[in-house]
């Protein structure tokens, strides 16, 4: 494999590994915002666009894992 062609790979990793957490922290973040909606009675098209969005961003960040270096012990 040429170095060109490992640099590609490696950067097609890092992107998607991007936006699979972003797409899974949005999947956590977005049902306070439903809820915040909800309550402020808010249009109901608006409510079940961000239901949308929050289903997208489960499939997406589904496969997220935290890297072995950036999680904490726990005592």
């Amino acid at each position: 494999m040429s170095s060109r062609t490992y640099r590609l790979h490696a950067l097609g990793r890092g992107v998607t590994a991007a936006v699979r957490a972003v797409a899974f922290w949005s999947a956590v973040a977005l049902p306070f915002s439903v809820a915040v909606l909800l309550v402020a009675d808010a249009p109901l098209d608006v409510v079940g666009a961000l239901l949308a969005c929050n289903a997208v961003a489960l499939v997406l960040g589904h496969r997220h894992h935290q890297s072995a270096g950036s999680r904490t012990s726990r005592a």
